[in-house]
């Protein structure tokens, strides 16, 4: 049961990813409509409350929040906080594969950094 608390950092992972991706699934539909001057865009975005898709979103964070809150009491955060990096690594997988967004030679060598800056973290705190 020890390691049911890396638990909370892969919910704290999966609610951001699933979060942000839908985020830009839903704006990629209010594409060209926002508007530019400022006092239109703000009214923009508080209609965005009302999105259903949105609101998702919002619980989403609040989920990520929850078990975050939930992380940071079992581990310090020197430790759980590199493992938010894995979020950037699944969001640049599946943004290419769900929302169709371009991936090239300098992303894929940045993501792998990332995976490889994450195993040395985890290994420095054994």
């Amino acid at each position: 049961m020890a390691h049911m608390k890396y638990f909370y950092i892969v919910g704290t992972i999966v609610f951001t990813v699933v979060g942000q991706l839908l985020s830009k699934w839903r704006m990629n539909h209010y594409e060209g409509l926002v508007p530019e001057p400022w006092k239109e865009k703000i009214w923009f975005l508080a209609t965005l409350l009302f999105d259903p898709y949105i609101l998702g979103v919002y619980v989403m964070a609040f989920l990520a929040s929850m078990c975050w809150f939930l992380a940071l009491s079992k581990f310090t955060i020197g430790y759980a906080y590199p493992f938010m990096g894995m979020s950037f690594v699944a969001i640049s997988i599946l943004s290419t594969t769900l929302l169709g967004e371009p991936i090239n030679m300098t992303k894929t060598l940045g993501t792998l950094l990332i995976v490889a800056g994450i195993v040395v973290v985890g290994l420095g705190h054994q």
